[in-house]
């Protein structure tokens, strides 16, 4: 184990922390390319049903981005527990959980409207207005499924980060 500013970090993680703070750096640059693109392409926020089922490609491609940006917080999370765990174990511990837990509710509402392409096609070459009308109504559910996880990965990743700075401001009363 090493001194370092007032940590005790063991060697053998020191590349998951580096690796984890590059990740976790990029990671602050896809929310501004994904509101950059939402602007330029002039996408509807939050997607009507029947604009994903007409068009797809544009709303899949824009939450690829944000569903690549979320998987990148996987290493970041865990670089913020190797860095801050001998500070305060339990709290970091509850709050990396809480943040792993986040990435998969993110990923499951980024795949919600993923999925919206796969019925894309079937929605525009069926001529029959009661089959039209479902899968706009099952658009509709998985955009509002999806909102329900989002909510839920982002309350997830609030309290982690809550804890996370509670832990930080500990540390640097600590060592003031």
């Amino acid at each position: 184990m090493t001194k370092e500013k007032g940590f005790d970090k063991d060697p053998s993680w020191k590349g998951v922390i580096k690796w984890g703070g590059l990740s976790l750096f990029v990671s602050g640059f896809v929310p501004i390319i994904f509101i950059l693109s939402i602007f330029i392409t002039q996408q509807t926020m939050p997607v009507p049903a029947k604009e994903a089922l007409e068009n797809p490609a544009l709303p899949t491609n824009l939450f690829l981005l944000a569903a690549i940006g979320e998987l990148l917080l996987l290493p970041a999370g865990l670089a913020l527990y190797f860095s801050l765990k001998d500070v305060k174990k339990t709290p970091m511990f509850m709050a990396t959980g809480l943040w792993l837990l986040a990435v998969p509710m993110f990923l499951a509402s980024r795949g919600l409207i993923i999925s919206l392409s796969q019925i894309s096609a079937r929605y525009m070459a069926t001529t029959n207005a009661t089959m039209k009308a479902a899968y706009l109504a099952s658009a509709e559910l998985a955009l509002e499924t999806q909102n329900i996880y989002a909510m839920m990965g982002l309350i997830f990743l609030a309290v982690a980060s809550i804890i996370i700075g509670l832990v930080m401001l500990k540390e640097s009363s600590a060592s003031a």
